[in-house]
């Protein structure tokens, strides 16, 4: 396999490891543990591209549900787009994207996957967070179930599984700072090789890319 095919080879994997690991695996982890019951189709292949399927789904869900929840007390975008700084969240810059043609796929792949499972712990904290408002849901039902009656909470509660209260919080807890690690990180990586490849950055080619 030639150089180039190698290099774009390994421009794809970052993308191939985001989705992985920032979608697939929260996805399947909330899927799994909240549902009680999960019907599987009888083929094996079919049953996988569904899985896979419903998964990134959720997954996605979650990543969106994390930003808006999460992503409201996260750094924000840095308004000088045009230049490199350190201030400027990784994954929510125009720079972040522009700099990977520029660094060694093996770098660029590091603070990718670094990146990726600083979300994915975002993902699993926001699901926390999802089912300490569940458990306080089943709470409110519970206590006064003709408010919510109209809702059929009793059936739809019969098929979530709902974890008890100090282990979405503990977890919770746990996840939003191995997130907040993983995000340093990963920030801290990305400044080190802007760092290292500051005269490649720096060029009139690299800033109109």
């Amino acid at each position: 396999m030639s150089q180039e095919a190698i290099e774009k080879t390994s421009g794809i994997l970052p993308e191939a490891w985001y989705d992985l690991i920032a979608r697939l695996v929260p996805g399947a982890f909330a899927s799994i543990v909240t549902l009680k019951s999960l019907t599987v189709p009888k083929g094996l292949l079919e049953g996988l591209l569904l899985g896979l399927i419903v998964f990134y789904i959720v997954g996605f869900l979650l990543e969106v549900f994390a930003e808006m929840i999460i992503g409201r007390f996260w750094p924000r975008k840095n308004k000088q787009r045009n230049q490199y700084s350190n201030k400027t969240p990784i994954n929510d810059s125009i720079e972040f994207w522009n700099i990977r043609h520029k660094l060694r796929p093996s770098q660029w792949q590091a603070v990718s996957k670094m990146s990726a499972e600083s979300d994915m712990f975002k993902s699993f904290a926001v699901y926390f967070i999802l089912q300490i408002m569940l458990f306080v849901f089943q709470i409110l039902y519970t206590s006064n179930p003709g408010v919510l009656g109209h809702f059929k909470a009793t059936h739809y509660l019969s098929l979530v599984r709902i974890l008890p209260l100090e282990t979405s919080l503990i977890m919770g807890a746990i996840c939003i700072w191995y997130m907040r690690k993983l995000y340093k990180g990963a920030q801290n990586r990305l400044d080190s090789y802007i760092e290292i490849n500051k005269h490649k950055l720096a060029s009139p080619s690299a800033k109109s890319e």
